[in-house]
């Protein structure tokens, strides 16, 4: 079971390897045309400091192989992966059963995760809205 939800601040830290994500970058999602929401990176993610990359998706080996470690966990239960073979980073859906390419590198994910775009197709940002809404 994923740890719970956690909001950490202006500043949160991932399992990528030397990248900061700054939870600036995703402010103000607009999550419905009713009711705009403003969300953070914090609370679209998992806070998965002092768990074990290694184990975290080890039920998951199966369709990701090996080489591929988590990087950053949503706050739904998918996973983007790295590849540490080809340095690629891939989208584990948990709930379809399926693993996308969505960035040829780190750096390019981290740079994706400025686009508000690629934020609300990938961090299910309108549940996570209903959910936290109050």
């Amino acid at each position: 079971m994923l740890p719970a939800l956690l909001h950490i601040g202006m500043r949160t830290r991932h399992l990528l390897r030397n990248v900061e994500l700054n939870d600036e970058l995703c402010c103000a999602i607009a999550t419905t045309q009713r009711e705009p929401a403003s969300l953070t990176l914090g609370d679209l993610t998992v806070n998965v400091d002092g768990l074990s990359r290694e184990s975290i998706l080890a039920d998951w080996t199966w369709l990701i192989g090996a080489t591929k470690l988590p990087i950053l966990l949503t706050a739904s239960g998918d996973a983007f992966v790295h590849d540490i073979k080809d340095g690629s980073v891939h989208l584990l859906d948990v709930g379809a059963g399926t693993l996308t390419k969505v960035a040829d590198s780190v750096t390019e994910f981290h740079t994706r995760l400025s686009d508000k775009q690629f934020v609300s197709d990938h961090f299910t940002v309108e549940m996570i809205a209903d959910l936290t809404r109050k």
